[in-house]
């Protein structure tokens, strides 16, 4: 006759000695193993689980391992709390070598310490020098079990460069974050993260946390002056110069004053080949630049189909409007431009992913409306003239367009020549 395995014993794997909250779940499972008299796991033996105070699931039977894990909630009393693990032979009556099982753990108050400070993303990144970074530097703070734990301060501070903010509030998951704009020094660059504890000088597990980041050469910038005396920073993006902000020129190059235009009736009346401009909101100080139409742009009467990106119209001396082949240059994946746009939500609405590496500083201006008159899309994206009218289309011309949401970038086919859009200049 075929000898019948029985369990003989219980031993604990792993969950003792625990730290945790009190009425609050354990970080880990409190696990266990029965075992035959051979020292193989014994599977489907009943094991009963008791506390002195707070809660755990019920019975559990063992897995083909011989393994059963439980979760254990402690109770309100702070100090060593007690889980009892029993289990018997098949009598019933007998307890199994090593039962009763006693598993102790320890509730603290209602407040569990910060203990430990770990990454959570954003390390190692690679970016131009004089750059934010494009992943935030995010760092997770711990309590005692393992819990998060919100509320600790987080300070950052770089050898050079800049952060979003010297400290954060960790959340409710514990996390706190910051974005880093790296020095003007090529190679690795470092951001320290310190925690302390509650006293305010013992540092967490961890902390000081040195982040490094790499910095690469920056785009060679350079200013231009335009007719009025406006100084724009300029920036090379390969072969190209451009200017690194939005035209706001109110003369055209030979000095001839361009026709301000306010009020929506007034710009909503305006011809195809009328020369007007007007400041984003009617607002002269606006930091979006200037809205131009289309004959302003080029000071043109708008009706070449011709590539006229040698004319200088509104440019500074040596500039020009940009033809299309020459904004593809720069923009050769519409789907992913984060390296054109100014970071952040001053000029963007979120989510605005971008880190603005070329140094373009693309704005999210909106335009003019030829149509109403009305000044749309601000924050929504940004629109610049290009230098061509639509073939076979004599009052359209074409542009570009960023977006706000995940940098995508349109060609404009169709722009009416009455609509106030953004200029950006490129070196002839």
């Amino acid at each position: 006759t075929a000898l019948v395995k029985e369990a003989a014993s219980i031993e604990l794997i792993s969950g003792g000695d625990q730290t945790g909250r009190t009425e609050t779940q354990l970080y880990s499972y409190i696990e266990v193993i029965v075992k035959d008299a051979n020292g193989d796991p014994f599977p489907g033996a009943m094991v009963h689980l008791s506390v002195t105070e707070g809660s755990v699931p019920d019975n559990g039977v063992t897995n083909f391992k011989g393994e059963v894990s439980t979760s254990w909630t402690l109770g309100p009393t702070e100090g060593t709390q007690t889980l009892t693990i029993t289990a018997f032979k098949s009598d019933g009556t007998t307890p199994l070598t090593g039962s009763p099982l006693i598993v102790n753990a320890t509730a603290t108050g209602p407040v569990a310490e910060f203990i430990q400070v770990n990454f959570q993303g954003g390390d190692d990144q690679t970016g131009k020098a004089n750059t934010p970074l494009l992943k935030p530097i995010i760092i997770k703070v711990y309590a005692t079990g393992g819990l998060d734990f919100e509320g600790e301060t987080v300070y950052f501070e770089v050898t050079e460069g800049s952060v979003s903010q010297a400290s954060a509030i960790t959340d409710a998951d514990g996390l706190a974050s910051v974005t880093w704009t790296l020095g003007p020094t090529v190679g690795t660059q470092t951001l320290t993260v310190t925690c302390y504890k509650a006293d305010g000088t013992t540092h967490l597990a961890n902390s000081p946390l040195l982040v490094n980041a790499t910095a690469e050469a920056g785009n060679e910038t350079g200013t231009v002056t335009d007719v009025d005396g406006n100084v724009y920073q300029t920036v090379k993006i390969g072969e190209q110069w451009w200017m690194a902000e939005n035209l706001i020129v109110t003369h055209f190059a030979d000095g001839t004053a361009i026709t301000k235009v306010t009020g929506d009736t007034d710009w909503k009346n305006l011809g195809l080949a009328d020369k007007a401009y007007c400041f984003e909101n009617n607002n002269d100080d606006s930091e979006y630049g200037a809205f131009y139409t289309r004959s302003a742009a080029l000071n043109g009467d708008g009706s070449s189909t011709s590539d006229p990106s040698g004319i200088q119209g509104v440019c500074p001396d040596g500039w020009h409007i940009p033809s299309m082949a020459e904004w593809n240059v720069l923009i050769p994946n519409r789907f992913n431009n984060t390296l054109l746009k100014e970071p952040g939500t001053t000029h963007w609405l979120a989510p605005n992913i971008a880190n603005n590496e070329t140094g373009f500083t693309a704005l999210g201006g909106g335009f003019r409306s030829g149509y109403s008159g009305q000044f749309l899309s601000l924050k929504e994206e940004g629109q610049w003239w290009a230098s061509e009218i639509r073939p076979n289309y004599p009052h359209q011309a074409y542009g570009f367009s960023i977006g706000y949401s995940l940098g995508a970038a349109f060609q404009l086919y169709s722009i009416a020549l009455d609509n106030g859009l953004s200029i950006r200049c490129v070196k002839d």
